[in-house]
C-alpha cells in the first residue's frame, strides 16, 4: 500500500474548508449527506479528493495494493466536522430520511414489513422490528449493510405507529451456529483484506443509522430556518426509544450498537468484544462511549487487549440490562417495550434526550468524529493495517 500524507494536489487551505463547504451547500440551505458532499468536491475541486471512478479503481484492488486515496477524505471530512457551524450542519443533514425510505414507507405502512436483502423491518404491534440478516457471514457489516440499516431504522422512525425500535440478528447457517440467531459478528473483515469495503462504510454508519438510533430524525420536509442548525427536538423531530436482543454474540460493531440502545436484553452465554486491537482499526464510537458504561480501565482492556466479556460476567452486565435463558430473548424484549412504553410517549423521549444531552451532546459527538473521521482513514490507510489482518484475520481463518 502506497500513501502520502502530504496534502492532495489543489488542497484547500483549512481557513478555507468552511467557504468550500458554503458553496457546495449554497449557504448551508441545502442539506447534503457526506456522500453527496465528497462526489460535489471532487467535481469542483480537482485533486482535493478522489472522484467515484478513482474509487472504484480503488475497490478494484485488494488491500494491500491500494494507494490510500481515501486518505483525503478523511482529512477533509476532520477539518469540516472540527468546525462548530459546518460539523453541526453536517450531522444535521446526516439525520435526515433518505429518499429510498420516503419512498418505501407507504409500503411499510399499509404492510407492516419491508425486506431489504440484508435487513429486513417488520412492525409487531407499537414495536418496529430491524433484522439484520447476512446468515453466510454470521450477519457481518458492510457497505451493502449500511445502507440497508439505516432505511429500516428511517422506516421505524417514519411509521406513527412505531413507539419503540428493536433491533435484532437474523439465523445464521454458518455450520457453528446453524439455526440460531446471531446478533452481529461485527465487520467483515473478509471485504476489509479484500480491499472491498470502503471508508464511508465507517463514517456514514456512525452518522448514519447509528446516530439516528441515538438521537432520532428530522421530519420529511422540515424546513431549514437557520444556515446552521436545527432543533433536536420538539416539534419537526421524530424519535423512539431502542431495544436490542442479544444472542450468540455480539462483536466489534455489534457491540458497538448497544452502546446506543436503551435496553439490552441478552442470552446468558451471549459473548460481547471489541476487537480493535485484532483488527487494526477504531471501533466506531466505542472510544466515546464504552467509558461511560464501563469506566475507562474496563474500555482500555476492550478496545486494546481485546477482552472479551459475558453477558453474564461484571462487565458484560455494564453494557447488558437483563440476562435470559437461550430463545427467552424475543419474549423478554417485548416486554421490557411494553414496561417502559407504560410511561407515556412523551416522559420517555424527555428522560431519554435529557440522559442524551447530559452523556453525548451533540458538539462532544462532533468533535469525537472529527478526530475519528482522520484517524480511522489513516488506520485504513496504513502498511500495518495489512500485516495486522495477516497475523490475526487472514492466519485464524486458515486454521480453522
Amino acid at each position: 500500500m502506497s500513501v502520502t500524507n502530504s496534502p492532495p494536489a489543489g488542497a484547500v487551505p483549512l481557513r478555507g474548508y468552511a467557504p468550500l463547504y458554503d458553496e457546495l451547500t449554497e449557504g448551508r440551505t441545502v442539506r447534503l449527506r457526506v456522500e453527496e458532499l465528497l462526489e460535489r468536491a471532487a467535481a469542483t475541486q480537482p485533486g482535493l479528493v478522489p472522484g467515484p471512478d478513482e474509487i472504484a479503481a480503488e475497490r478494484a484492488r485488494e488491500l494491500r495494493e491500494q494507494h490510500g486515496v481515501e486518505l483525503a477524505q478523511g482529512q477533509l471530512l476532520a477539518a469540516w466536522l472540527a468546525d462548530p457551524g459546518v460539523g453541526t450542519h453536517l450531522i444535521e443533514s446526516m439525520l435526515r430520511p433518505k429518499p429510498e425510505a420516503l419512498e418505501l414507507l407507504s409500503t411499510y405502512r399499509s404492510d407492516g414489513r419491508v425486506d431489504l436483502g440484508v435487513a429486513s423491518v417488520d412492525r409487531q404491534g407499537t414495536l418496529g422490528v430491524v433484522t439484520l440478516t447476512r446468515p453466510e457471514r454470521l450477519n457481518a457489516e458492510n457497505d451493502e449493510t449500511t445502507v440497508a440499516l439505516e432505511t429500516a431504522v428511517d422506516l421505524v422512525l417514519l411509521d406513527p405507529a412505531s413507539e419503540a425500535g428493536v433491533l435484532r440478528g437474523g439465523v445464521v447457517d454458518h455450520p457453528r451456529y446453524r439455526g440460531r440467531r446471531v446478533f452481529s459478528s461485527g465487520l467483515d473483515l473478509s471485504e476489509l483484506y479484500a480491499g472491498e469495503l470502503s471508508y464511508l462504510f465507517f463514517i456514514v454508519r456512525d452518522l448514519g443509522f447509528v446516530a439516528k438510533m441515538l438521537r432520532g430524525m428530522a421530519a420529511p420536509h422540515t424546513e431549514v430556518s437557520e444556515p446552521t442548525t436545527a432543533p433536536q427536538a420538539g416539534e419537526g423531530w421524530l424519535e423512539v426509544p431502542w431495544l436490542a436482543g442479544v444472542e450468540t454474540f455480539a462483536i466489534g460493531g455489534g457491540a458497538q450498537l448497544l452502546l446506543v440502545m436503551d435496553r439490552v436484553v441478552a442470552e446468558r452465554d451471549a459473548v460481547l468484544s471489541l476487537p480493535a486491537s485484532r483488527e487494526g482499526i477504531i471501533p466506531g464510537a466505542a472510544a466515546l462511549r464504552l467509558p461511560q458504561f464501563t469506566g475507562l480501565s474496563a474500555a482500555r482492556r476492550s478496545i486494546m487487549f481485546d477482552e472479551q466479556w459475558a453477558a453474564e460476567s461484571d462487565e458484560g452486565r455494564l453494557l447488558v440490562d437483563e440476562v435470559v435463558e437461550r430463545d427467552g430473548v424475543g419474549d423478554s424484549v417485548a416486554a421490557a417495550a411494553e414496561r417502559l412504553l407504560e410511561m407515556g410517549p412523551v416522559s420517555v423521549l424527555a428522560n431519554r434526550r435529557a440522559l442524551r444531552e447530559a452523556q453525548e451532546p451533540l458538539g462532544a459527538f462532533r468533535e469525537f468524529m472529527s478526530t475519528y473521521a482522520i484517524e480511522q482513514a489513516r488506520c485504513l490507510t496504513s502498511e500495518a493495517l495489512v500485516k495486522n489482518l495477516e497475523r490475526t484475520w487472514v492466519g485464524r481463518r486458515a486454521e480453522a
